[in-house]
């Protein structure tokens, strides 16, 4: 097929593909509690991972309460809900059973919301495997595990990978389904090849998520990387994936190909809106709810409000809320509205940047740009569009894995 004759049929193909303009569900990513028995050097979390406390089962209710009122006034249709940490398997399943209760008397349909999770997968006891393998409680899980570099190391310093690999051998031989987060910093970035061979040999979808968030200059110092750093290892991401053949669904490498495509189908574009299209937020645990990007290091200043007190309603059009999005909106202003590809790429990857992401837009511009023209330019001189775009929509990756996959924290 090519681009210049075939356009209408890439067109139609893209558009079963594409992110609503409206998304009708929201994913709310629970900070059950920040404790955790890791201690990764690159953790925007860093200074709390020794707090023990969590969030109450009263409190959860009434966070419940305020996803109902959102669900019955129809402002949103349903969510996802992400119980992150920390580390929640270090969560007792007795208490995630307590949350299922919950869930079941405050939403007449099962249908209204959905619960992932996110581990280090360090701790995988019996009974861990038989409430992973019912699907009991969570429906999909994400594993963050980089395979190398010396980073993710436990209270005492120690490496725990050989710890993580037996643990995912075990989720394997139960045939329990999971997605995986590789951190992309600097000390891993060389081993980033060798990170997405492993993923592709084992069938299992995965997103490298450069180091964006830090707690500090120089924890941003030491695992940062530049724009061009990001730009060369998503480019080669992208070599490596059209030379393999694999079905492997790779974050955010395949949302870039598929902008590229639509780019070069000319296919219609889908602008995203700070102010309607904002679909993630972080619940910390003290209730305070925040956008991504900007909100994710919990200053009181960026708080939407608190989901433990307040409608979830009032809180998605709270002042703080609208200063968001109407700084997201600048940004994007500033930096998307010239490029070429804007409505392809809708533009939310300026909207959400966190502070590190920033720096790179203002010292080296988009990332985004400089992958898509070079995935352009790669596509130009070659005639595989087919191929490509079954390998899109037949990857190995499930809805519930893909929004454990998706959660960029």
């Amino acid at each position: 097929m090519s681009f210049s004759t075939d356009r209408l049929q890439l067109t139609e193909s893209l558009a079963s593909m594409s992110v609503p303009a409206r998304p009708p569900r929201v994913q709310l990513v629970v900070k059950l509690s920040k404790y955790c028995n890791l201690r990764c050097t690159y953790c925007y979390e860093f200074n709390e991972l020794s707090n023990k406390s969590r969030i109450s089962i009263a409190n959860i209710a009434r966070m419940f309460s305020q996803v109902r009122h959102a669900v019955d006034a129809r402002v949103i249709s349903g969510v996802e809900f992400v119980w992150h940490g920390g580390e929640p398997l270090l969560i007792p399943v007795d208490y995630y059973r307590e949350i299922a209760v919950l869930q079941d008397e405050t939403f007449d349909d099962p249908d209204t919301f959905q619960n992932v999770t996110q581990t280090n997968l360090t701790v995988l006891t019996g009974k861990h495997i038989e409430f992973l393998k019912s699907k009991e409680f969570f429906q999909g899980i994400g594993v963050s595990f980089d395979l190398f570099g010396d980073q993710r190391v436990d209270v005492k310093g120690r490496l725990r990978n050989s710890v993580v690999m037996m643990n995912m051998e075990r989720l394997i031989e139960h045939g329990i389904e999971f997605g995986a987060i590789s951190v992309l910093t600097r000390r891993s970035l060389g081993h980033a090849r060798q990170i997405q061979k492993f993923w592709e040999a084992l069938g299992i979808g995965f997103r490298f998520l450069p180091f964006h968030l830090s707690v500090g200059e120089e924890q941003s110092r030491i695992h940062g990387l530049t724009g061009p750093e990001q730009a060369l290892a998503l480019k080669q991401c992208f070599l490596d994936w059209l030379a393999s053949g694999s079905l492997v669904s790779i974050r955010p490498m395949n949302d870039y190909l598929t902008y590229a495509l639509c780019y070069m189908a000319g296919g219609e574009k889908a602008v995203y809106d700070p102010a309607l299209d904002e679909a993630v937020y972080v619940v910390n645990v003290d209730g305070n709810i925040f956008g991504v990007g900007q909100g994710e290091l919990y200053e009181a200043r960026h708080s939407y409000g608190n989901i433990f007190t307040t409608s979830l309603v009032d809180i998605l059009s709270s002042p703080n809320r609208r200063k968001g999005s109407s700084e997201a909106a600048a940004r994007m202003d500033l930096h998307c509205r010239q490029c070429p590809y804007f409505g392809y790429c809708p533009g939310h990857p300026v909207a959400d940047a966190a502070p590190e992401e920033l720096q790179i837009l203002d010292t080296y511009g988009c990332v985004v740009r400089d992958v898509l023209d070079f995935m352009v330019g790669t596509l130009l001189k070659a005639d595989f569009a087919n191929d490509i775009m079954a390998r899109l929509k037949n990857g190995k990756s499930s809805a519930a894995t893909a929004v454990a996959m998706s959660v960029g924290i």
